[in-house]
């Protein structure tokens, strides 16, 4: 797997490309499931999935959430930010976050590739960053 994002990251552009913040707190909008319907959040709702990312340096990114902080890969496009987190058992989680947004918030997509007892269990959330 770290093989695998060590290419990506070889033949990327660097996430230092793009004009972000250097902290991007980021809270749930949508969220879906497998097997589940789409859950809308209103505004007032408490209790939602948040991320924080954060570059120690240019293309130095961390991912600060309730256990802690990881490492994470990030890769950078034209208008888009990719960032790649390897948890321990292998999985991989994603988020992209758009740099084209109103310089105030910035709209993303956190997706987690998980496989539980052998069974795939993906869940994807659509995400509102804003920087500080």
């Amino acid at each position: 797997m770290t093989r695998f994002l060590f290419f990506i990251a070889l033949f990327s552009l660097p996430a230092s490309a793009q004009e972000l913040p250097w902290t991007l707190d980021c809270k749930e909008v949508i969220h879906a499931e497998a097997n589940d319907n789409l859950t809308d959040y209103d505004v007032g709702k408490s209790k939602r999935f948040e991320l924080t990312f954060s570059r120690k340096a240019a293309d130095d990114w961390v991912m600060i959430g309730n256990l802690g902080t990881v490492p994470i890969v990030a890769l950078a496009g034209p208008g888009v930010v990719h960032l790649f987190e390897t948890t321990p058992v292998g999985a991989i989680n994603v988020t992209q976050i758009s740099t084209t947004g109103d310089q105030d918030e910035y709209p993303a997509v956190h997706s987690r590739h998980t496989v539980i007892w052998g069974e795939q269990v993906p869940s994807q959330y659509l995400l509102r960053c804003r920087g500080r």
